[in-house]
This record gives C-alpha cells, structure tokens and sequence, in this order.
C-alpha cells in the first residue's frame, strides 16, 4: 500500500507540472491515479479483514519467545 501511495504522489506530482500540460495526459493520469487508489481501497480492506488474526498471532509469537527467555534463564 505504501508503494502505491507514493506512486499516486508522484502522478499527482508529474501530474501538476509543466510536462503535463496537455488536457489529455492530464486525464489519463488521473485515471492512473483513480486507479491506484482503488488498489489501495482493496489492499486496505484486505488487511482490515486479516487483521484481527494478524495482531492473535503477533501475541502469540511474543508470548513463545518469551516463554523461551524465562524458559532459558532458569
């Protein structure tokens, strides 16, 4: 997702400056654009959907590498 959002800066970028200063390019990269930021809306709720698991399984990798820490002191 963050590679995304920079390459919509950079569009945007390209976008407003002189080198687009045609009406057509300008629409076309808004497209691009309009296009990417819908990948970013996917990927979003993608994550959003795994998330919940994603954070359980984070807890329970710190929990065993702490068990092992206490286990290896003892």
């Amino acid at each position: 997702m963050n590679d995304l959002e920079v390459l919509i800066a950079r569009v945007r970028a390209v976008q407003g400056s002189a080198s687009a200063a045609s009406l057509r390019l300008s629409a076309d990269l808004d497209q691009v654009v309009r296009r990417l930021e819908t990948e970013c809306r996917r990927l979003h709720g993608h994550y959003m959907a795994l998330r919940r698991l994603l954070l359980a399984i984070c807890d329970r990798t710190r929990a065993a590498a702490e068990g092992g820490r206490t286990a290896s002191a003892a």
